[in-house]
């Protein structure tokens, strides 16, 4: 089994006007193993309804961990919250079925730099309120 290292999470990226997608980026230690790029990759259905429920909570996340940020002057602490927030993101995404951390970053990928697929995954997230 691939062991995965966590670099980043909590990537805000504004898509389109009312979408901020949050990435989540894991660095996997076989480096034979890269996903596809996102602009060649048609996404199932089932899979972007996935990635919006990932999108969604991810989301949550980050803010729940922003706001707790937000209420200490101490770097240290800020520091630590965010990895915390990594962690929880990360360990979200890669417990739910149908969608890895991978496939998650193609398609949050391919919404930053494709216009109509930002704006189908706006309409996703929207009919999710």
């Amino acid at each position: 089994m691939k062991t995965r290292m966590i670099l980043a999470l909590a990537a805000a990226v504004t898509l389109s006007p009312s979408l901020a997608a949050t990435s989540v980026s894991a660095q996997q230690t076989d480096a034979t193993s890269q996903a596809a790029p996102a602009q060649n990759v048609d996404f199932s259905e089932d899979k972007l309804d996935t990635f919006v429920v990932a999108y969604v909570e991810v989301t949550s996340i980050g803010e729940e961990f922003r706001s707790r940020a937000e209420q200490t002057s101490d770097n240290q602490e800020r520091l630590k919250l965010q990895q915390q927030a990594q962690v929880a993101m990360a360990k979200y995404v890669d417990g739910l079925e149908g969608i890895t951390i991978d496939e998650y970053n193609a398609i949050f990928n391919r919404a930053a730099t494709d216009q109509a697929f930002a704006e189908d995954l706006q309409r996703r997230v929207n009919a999710t309120d």
